[in-house]
């Protein structure tokens, strides 16, 4: 599941950005994305991956890695 969200992520940003600007009755131009989104992502998913991987081990079980290469 964090795989796939991951891979969402620009589709997330864009709904983010709608909802802010309609919640705040701004213009969708009005409401700026952080200039660091990848390292925030990347901290998220890091995060995440942690979370999940302490949860795992608690139960005994040791989560599947998979090697993932990323364009830069």
């Amino acid at each position: 599941m964090a795989a796939r969200a991951r891979k969402d992520t620009k589709r997330y940003w864009e709904f983010a950005q709608c909802f802010w600007a309609r919640s705040t009755g701004e213009d969708i131009s009005g409401i700026r994305l952080p200039e660091n989104m990848r390292e925030l992502e990347d901290r998220f998913w890091k995060h995440v991956g942690d979370t999940i991987g302490v949860a795992l081990e608690e139960q005994g079980s040791k989560p599947r890695t998979k090697k993932h290469g990323r364009a830069g």
